[in-house]
């Protein structure tokens, strides 16, 4: 909140995207906190979830731990113990790194504006790291494994099944000749078994016709 924000008016006058956002949202600036190290509670809180669960979480400890409305002040932030609701284990151990190290004055404004801008981050990133991981519950039981894929002690893998294999269809199939060479009633007839009507001559004069 000291940074002098004269600046940003002239700001818009060179940049044409910063002048159409000031004329479009007149009085607004870009969001500053109080402190480095509400900024970077404010990053711990809100990583890897939405902006409004981080924002109520955000006022649920002020609430709780702060005083008048405020962010909770380092020191409480320090003594953070137990479970938080919206938070992580790890995400409680990180914001009471924080706290002890802003108590510490490891991440005062004035040491932080000393560094150059990677070293400061390497500051913030280092204090994070530093947060003791919690223990994990699930470190003595087994791993999680698939059950289809889980062999039990006590029964002895049951043997491969047997290759399913369709019966092969015959590609071709004969009928039995019932009745003999030619079967009574039937249009079919064989050679053999039937008697052919003699052929009519193209001449034989058409014996119906005359009658």
């Amino acid at each position: 909140m000291d940074v002098d924000g004269a600046g940003f008016a002239g700001l818009g006058e060179r940049d044409p995207v910063v002048s159409t956002l000031q004329n479009r949202f007149p009085g607004l600036r870009p969001v500053l906190f109080f402190t480095p190290y509400e900024a970077a509670a404010w990053a711990t809180v809100g990583h890897r979830i939405r902006m409004t669960q981080a924002a109520a979480v955000k006022q649920r400890l002020a609430a709780e731990l702060g005083e008048h409305g405020a962010f909770p002040a380092p020191d409480r932030l320090a003594e953070l113990d137990g479970l938080q609701r919206g938070l992580t284990e790890r995400k409680v151990e990180q914001l009471r790194v924080l706290g002890a190290a802003t108590v510490d004055g490891q991440l005062s404004r004035d040491r932080l504006r000393a560094m150059t801008r990677e070293d400061a981050l390497g500051t913030f990133s280092a204090c994070l790291a530093s947060a003791p991981s919690p223990p994990s519950s699930s470190s003595s039981a087994e791993p999680a494994i698939p059950m289809r894929y889980r062999s039990t002690s006590s029964a002895s893998p049951a043997p491969p099944a047997p290759p399913t294999t369709s019966p092969t269809t015959p590609t071709s199939s004969r009928l039995p000749n019932v009745g003999g060479p030619t079967a009574p009633g039937s249009r079919c007839s064989s050679a053999a078994g039937s008697k052919r009507r003699p052929a009519r001559s193209p001449a034989e004069p058409n014996k119906r016709r005359e009658r």
